[in-house]
């Protein structure tokens, strides 16, 4: 075995640290998409909420899950892009 293949493998260099940071960047885009789709989802929620006084409380709840998941996904989005 070439000695030369084991040290390329042990460090991995630029090209490696480029698409890691492409990958993060492509992470954080994917993230801040779906934050967008569930602060959507919230605000469908809350409008179905305002029109069906019955299930209010429920349809409210989803809402509020959606709104803690956007927050989620919004704080992904920070992580990567420091990151990157």
């Amino acid at each position: 075995m070439d000695t030369s293949d084991c040290n390329e493998l042990m460090d991995p260099g630029p090209p490696i640290a480029a698409w890691v940071r492409h990958a993060r960047a492509e992470l954080a885009r994917l993230a801040a998409a779906v934050a967008e789709v569930e602060t959507a989802v919230a605000a469908a929620f809350e409008a179905r909420a305002a029109v069906s006084p019955h299930r209010s409380g429920e349809l409210l709840a989803h809402a509020a899950e959606a709104r803690r998941y956007a927050a989620h996904e919004r704080r992904v989005v920070a992580r990567y892009r420091r990151q990157t």
